[in-house]
């Protein structure tokens, strides 16, 4: 149950196979480089000096990310939903200078059409504002582009309303202004269209004023003659620039159509980068380099054997140390690794610590399934993961999340059956009672108490087998003794406490048999209360009163937790009855009605209904048994604070390098 242990190779090879060395280390995708110690060997480690060309590769992914996602975004291409990376050949993923050449070219066309493309449209809006603008002066057949005589100056524009235009026209009387002003009409919005002749001496004392009336004037670019012979050169220069934009939209529609090349010439890129990165880990001298990994252990004969045959290098191989920090390697089998995407998230147990795979999984699938606990929904969640992992045979994360989730339908359908769930009690609702489906052990809506002493007893397995975990884990660590007198007491303590409950929550009948339990009970808590007493304080003072001071301490502590631990599982019951009334609420409304009215409610309200129900409430079961996992079990062992194993391997974006034929048989 423990992690997979690694060791630690160093391989020295020479110069002129460095790259190639690197290559076959990333297409294995066995070796975690470690970076080079360059205090040490300040002397021999690279100098870093392809910074700058690591600078152009990442700013030339990020370009082609960018484009490529602007290309789905404007010109989508039709396929599946979990559509699998489309796969490439090694002959295909080296591309030469000339496809690399034409991948950059591609790119650089896509982006000056953007470029010139929003340059247009800028144009273009503003074109159409200034046909908002002088649309309302199209009637009026005067040459705009006259604002001045000898001595005076005219200004074209608009105010609010008459209202505006009286109160100005009479402050200029007021002030016996030589200005004249002419109404020249309304626009649709009452706005009144005025030309406005002043002294050009006075003019800036005019405009100036002309603000307080909210004066909007008609901007001397906008016009070319009358506002109708203006509008008329506007709706031209904005078909051209349409126009133009078209061409623009179909070059980048042409670009379009090589996506694929991006795709690929971004993957290329992606992987020299990540060889970039390791090959700076590297250590060199004039005619030799050398490097530090972590493999897996199991694996350590079979590359030093494969780099020995391929290469003029030297490999030398030890196990990791107790003392070192170590990368994480989980030892999965096909059952267990679905489920190890629940304990990435959280994250990898640390160097030494005992892998929790083996005992959560199981648990995992219990929890899941019984928080669903339906056989229709089940049904459902196994055949849309099936169809994910077969036909649409999504990978990575997805894959795995489909293969957990098809495990864990199974155990929804099991539960399904224990509870009596099918579609919450459709069969019960579509037959108005004539056909109940059959419940192996009980209702938990007839009898919801009975569910949640269960799950609290199931709670109890789930921490008990946490505790155990963190014994195993004190064994590894050398201190079998301080795992066990730190749990067993509590077993002890925990175990009595649910002996004098058994009569009280109905779980034992006889009254002899209760009294022989309660007696039993009494001495498991002496006997853990005197182990707390005697070794609360293991591998420290041995001082009475520190010892007492820590026992009470840890039994005040352990008493809370637990019982809050404990009290967490009764989301189990909530999330089962959640589920349960959410579905006979939908199927109250799927089977009213009578006739055609009803087998329309349902196919389409049952229907829709269910749906989203298995919806919400899977990724409920999904979120809370989790959250059972990471709080309550690991709270118990896990320590969490490795690094899982990252081995030197070709990451791709958006396609998958398949080995040709002839490379794949060596």
């Amino acid at each position: 149950m423990a992690t997979s242990k690694m060791s630690y190779m160093t391989i020295i090879g020479m110069s002129q196979e460095r790259d190639a060395v690197l290559e076959a280390l990333m297409k294995q995708g066995s070796a975690q480089v470690i970076e080079a110690d360059t205090e040490t060997d300040a002397d021999t480690c690279n100098s870093g000096a392809a910074s700058s060309g690591f600078a152009e590769n990442a700013d030339l992914r990020n370009r082609l990310v960018r484009t490529i996602e602007v290309i789905d975004r404007r010109f989508p291409k039709k396929k599946a939903m979990f559509a699998a990376k489309p796969a490439v050949s090694e002959t295909e993923f080296n591309l030469s200078e000339d496809d690399e050449k034409l991948s950059r070219q591609l790119l650089h066309k896509y982006e000056s059409a953007v470029e010139r493309e929003n340059e247009l449209r800028a144009e273009l809006n503003t074109l159409e504002q200034r046909r908002a603008e002088l649309s309302a002066w199209e009637d009026i057949a005067i040459d705009l582009n006259v604002r001045e005589t000898e001595l005076t100056e005219i200004i074209y524009g608009s105010l609010r309303d008459q209202r505006s235009l009286d109160s100005l026209i009479a402050e200029i009387n007021d002030e016996m202004s030589t200005a004249a002003i002419f109404n020249l009409g309304c626009t649709e919005s009452n706005a009144t269209l005025v030309a406005i002749v002043e002294m050009k001496e006075d003019a800036p004392h005019l405009r100036a004023r002309l603000s307080a009336y909210e004066f909007k004037a008609l901007p001397t670019e906008a016009v070319a003659g009358t506002a109708k012979k203006s509008l008329e050169l506007l709706h031209s220069q904005a078909k051209n620039v349409e126009e133009e934009i078209s061409r623009q939209l179909e070059i980048m529609k042409d670009v379009a159509e090589h996506r694929e090349q991006l795709m690929l010439y971004h993957d290329v890129l992606l992987v020299r980068s990540d060889k970039a990165a390791a090959d700076r880990s590297l250590l060199s001298t004039q005619y030799t380099f050398y490097l530090h990994a972590w493999v897996d252990a199991d694996k350590a004969e079979s590359i030093k054997q494969f780099l020995s045959e391929n290469f003029e290098v030297a490999c030398s191989c030890r196990p990791a140390e107790a003392e070192e920090e170590y990368p994480i390697l989980l030892k999965n089998n096909k059952f267990t690794e679905p489920f190890s995407v629940v304990l990435e998230m959280y994250g990898a147990p640390s160097p030494g610590e005992a892998d929790p795979m083996p005992v959560m999984a199981p648990f995992y699938m219990i929890i899941f399934g019984m928080m669903l606990s339906d056989v229709g929904y089940g049904l459902l969640l196994l055949l849309a993961c099936l169809y994910l992992i077969f036909k649409a045979k999504v990978q990575g994360m997805m894959g795995q999340m489909a293969r957990m989730l098809t495990l864990s339908a199974v155990s929804s359908i099991i539960w399904g059956f224990i509870f009596g769930g099918f579609f919450g009690d459709l069969l019960t609702a579509a037959t108005d009672g004539r056909v109940n489906f059959p419940v192996l052990w009980f209702d938990p809506m007839g009898d919801p108490i009975k569910l949640l002493i269960f799950s609290m007893f199931f709670g109890t397995i789930h921490l008990f087998a946490g505790m155990a975990l963190d014994i195993y884990n004190s064994k590894l660590k050398g201190d079998l003794f301080g795992g066990i007198v730190s749990n067993v007491p509590w077993y002890l303590i925990i175990s009595a406490v649910l002996m004098l409950l058994s009569g009280s929550l109905g779980l034992v009948s006889s009254a002899a048999t209760s009294a022989l339990l309660s007696e039993i009970a009494k001495w498991m808590i002496i006997v853990g209360g005197v182990l707390i007493l005697l070794f609360a304080g293991h591998g420290g003072s041995w001082n009475p009163i520190v010892r007492i001071g820590k026992a009470l301490l840890n039994v005040y502590n352990n008493l809370t937790g637990f019982l809050s631990d404990i009290l967490s599982y009764s989301r189990i019951l909530a999330l089962v009855l959640a589920t349960s009334v959410i579905a006979q609420v939908v199927n109250i409304l799927a089977t009213s009605g009578s006739g055609i009215v009803r087998v329309l409610l349902f196919i389409l309200v049952g229907g829709f209904g269910h749906l989203l129900n298995l919806a919400l409430s899977g990724l409920s079961a999904f979120v809370h048994a989790a959250r059972l996992q990471y709080v309550e079990f690991f709270g118990k062992f896990f320590e969490g604070a490795g690094e899982y194993f990252a081995p030197l391997r070709r990451n791709t974006k958006y396609v998958d390098i398949k080995a040709d034929r002839l490379e794949a048989k060596k």
